[in-house]
């Protein structure tokens, strides 16, 4: 189950919508050498969110020449190159493969709102999830196309191919052109029982199928590193480069979520709550992507509440990051050590934790909701209230999950920045009633990217990899719940149920002043 040659090595890299992430595995799987860059999200008007793509190349390229330079690896001693990103980013280039775009737009972006209203109105939605696997929401890849087209007709006429944030960067390495089996099932335009680009789809979105890149498997190798980007990076001509996958399934991958019964979160910009199944769940309530390997993940999102607490942190928590930099640590520590003695419940503070909307069956127009506030709380109450507020929600969509697959979740397990908070994890524990699993590599993505190069490469067999992955993905903890803090929460998750409905005109009111 290792790399065969012990003195072989994986990278792995994974486009974030806040940080460019890279790693380099050893032959046991083992990170060896990492590297961070930021990335910049932004908003230029209400429910737009944009990045630019030179700037997640830029960020790879960095973090490529940072670790080799760090870990003192020879290049020619990797041998894969593993790809993930956030998912959805909508990334044009030409003929000469010039990016014709540096704001592009991303899986929060909200803007192709009215071409998911004209699709609702032409056809029985629900009817498409049987083709697509999803109901139509602004996040989808072709949704942001079908805008483009209509918004920007002379970019869309230019664009020789639509890429994503994953395949954008494989683009640079390679110079190959690909989109991958997670990343063509979020689009609302490939066909879930062909797994290929759906006519139907197309013709409905009024999208063409040449600006389409071809699809592949997760793990296939689509290319290898090109002399021009070698000589950029560091790295050597020749190395192959797998198709990869979004983030949040090569996560899954790297969190052990490879079978019936498990559930994932991953929690970034957005906190992402899913399961494995073998095939879709044609559920209006939830969403279905292709796994990174065979089968599929079903799955919710809570969008925005990783910048939520991203914006607490630079925008309240100020003495904590003054703090933070004084002690040589994280300031989401300091907030931890903060929070950790609060009763549970925040003393009756709730947060709504929606900054950036909601995905459909939600209203796309929800914002934060700050409720029950008193002058006895602190920030601090405030601080954990979100964190609160976000497993909330996230416990809404694990009851989803349990309800229309008819399966019990018996373990909830984590990857990137939420796993790597105890005290987060034991307010999910005891909000969720289940255990929850902190993973001993908490970059589930870059371990899953480098998972996939092994089963690329023919180092690890498709067939076995379950039992592959249970190996490989060792727990740092598993947290149990409190029987007695659960049901305190229960109250409060009682309450946290009815602001959707309390509060959806009212958002649509406040959004319809900001027009």
């Amino acid at each position: 189950m290792h790399v065969k040659n012990s003195d072989e090595y994986i990278l792995a890299i994974d486009i974030g919508t806040q940080n460019t992430k890279i790693a380099l595995f050893d032959s046991n799987l083992n990170i060896i050498s990492k590297a961070f860059r930021e990335n910049i999200l932004i908003t230029p008007r209400p429910g737009w969110a944009e990045e630019d793509p030179e700037l997640w190349w830029q960020g790879t390229v960095e973090g490529i020449r940072e670790i080799l330079s760090k870990s003192g690896i020879s290049p020619d001693k990797i041998i894969g190159i593993g790809v993930s990103g956030q998912m959805h980013a909508t990334v044009p280039i030409s003929k000469d493969g010039e990016l014709l775009s540096r704001g592009v737009l991303l899986w929060c972006d909200k803007r192709s709102y009215p071409q998911c209203v004209k699709v609702k109105q032409k056809v029985d939605e629900l009817k498409l999830m049987e083709v697509t696997g999803n109901l139509a929401s602004p996040s989808w890849w072709g949704f942001h196309i079908a805008w483009i087209k209509e918004e920007a007709p002379k970019l869309y006429e230019n664009t020789f191919k639509f890429l994503t944030s994953s395949s954008f960067i494989v683009y640079k390495l390679t110079g190959s052109i690909s989109i991958d089996w997670t990343e063509a099932s979020g689009s609302y335009l490939m066909d879930i029982r062909t797994l290929d680009w759906s006519n139907e789809m197309l013709s409905l979105l009024n999208i063409d199928h040449e600006k389409l890149p071809p699809i592949y498997k997760s793990y296939d190798i689509v290319g290898t590193v090109s002399e021009n980007a070698a000589r950029i990076t560091g790295l050597k001509p020749g190395i192959p480069v797998i198709a990869g996958a979004g983030d949040f399934l090569s996560a899954a991958l790297g969190a052990g979520c490879t079978c019936k019964g498990r559930c994932f979160i991953m929690t970034g910009t957005a906190s992402d709550v899913a399961a494995f199944v073998e095939y879709p769940v044609i559920s209006p309530a939830l969403q279905n992507l292709h796994h990174s390997i065979d089968g599929w993940i079903t799955f919710g999102i809570v969008e925005g509440v990783g910048a939520l607490y991203r914006w607490f942190k630079d925008n309240i928590a100020i003495p904590e990051s003054m703090e933070a930099k004084n002690r040589n640590i994280s300031v989401y520590q300091v907030l931890d050590e903060k929070i950790a003695s609060i009763n549970s419940g925040s003393e009756g503070l709730l947060v709504y934790p929606f900054p950036l909307g909601e995905r459909p069956p939600g209203n796309v127009n929800s914002r934060v909701v700050l409720f029950g506030l008193h002058l006895s709380h602190t920030r601090y109450h405030i601080a954990r209230a979100i964190l609160e507020g976000i497993a909330y929600a996230e416990r809404e969509i694990l009851d989803e999950i349990e309800k229309y697959t008819n399966t019990k979740i018996e373990e909830v397990r984590l990857a990137n920045g939420g796993a790597q908070s105890i005290v987060w994890s034991k307010i999910r524990a005891n909000i969720f009633g289940k255990p929850v699993f902190l993973p001993a590599v908490p970059e589930g993505a870059l371990l899953g990217d480098a998972i996939l190069v092994c089963i690329g490469l023919k180092i690890f067999n498709i067939n076995e990899i379950v039992n592959i992955v249970d190996n490989v993905v060792k727990p740092k903890i598993i947290l149990k719940p409190d029987k007695y803090e659960h049901e305190i929460y229960n109250k409060f998750y009682a309450i946290f149920k009815k602001f959707r409905n309390t509060f959806w005109n009212l958002f649509d009111e406040l959004a319809a002043i900001q027009q």
